[in-house]
């Protein structure tokens, strides 16, 4: 079996078990933790997703605004890294 057969087979499989969903959101966390500052992580207390929404809950307020004028950029950088359209929106609390 060559590597495109495999990875068909290994796609068709998490879409016939409903695991596309959860893959991806842990793709999105991922993406997010590569693409952001350590310094930022320490500010940020609750991560999740939900319906293809980023959930970032920041403790900083002067943080949270700062990344608020950022989440369109930051959600076109995340895609970029994917290579899909996966993340519709970053949610700022």
């Amino acid at each position: 079996m060559d590597e495109e057969s495999i990875k068909n087979l290994i796609g068709k499989a998490l879409q016939e078990n409903n695991l596309n969903k959860g893959l991806n959101d842990a793709k999105i966390i991922e993406a997010w933790n590569k693409l952001v500052d350590p310094k930022v992580k320490q500010q940020i207390d609750k991560i999740f997703v939900r319906n293809g929404k980023l959930y970032v809950d920041v403790s900083n307020a002067a943080l949270r605004q700062d990344l608020l004028f950022q989440r369109t950029k930051l959600c076109n950088i995340i895609n970029k890294i994917l290579k899909e359209d996966l993340l519709k929106e970053i949610v700022l609390k």
